[in-house]
């Protein structure tokens, strides 16, 4: 799940680094813009996929630790 998600907000920030570089390039100010939104969408969309991946992370830990204290204090 979470590389698939990865590798899709990748691209979709490349797609949109083309848009908005295309958009410089002809003076298309509103294709700059969707190309620059398209960029901080799919960066945001990549910092949140990196923090449920941390928070799946910690729970699996936090588990782990107390599937170990529970075996110690049997």
């Amino acid at each position: 799940m979470g590389t698939e998600n990865k590798g899709r907000h990748k691209g979709q920030e490349a797609a949109g680094t083309m848009k908005r570089r295309a958009g410089g390039a002809i003076g298309d100010d509103e294709l700059r813009a969707k190309g620059g939104a398209d960029e901080k969408r799919s960066r945001g969309k990549q910092l949140a996929d990196d923090a449920a991946q941390r928070a799946r992370e910690a729970k699996e830990d936090i588990s782990q630790r107390a599937r170990e204290a529970f075996d110690r204090n049997r």
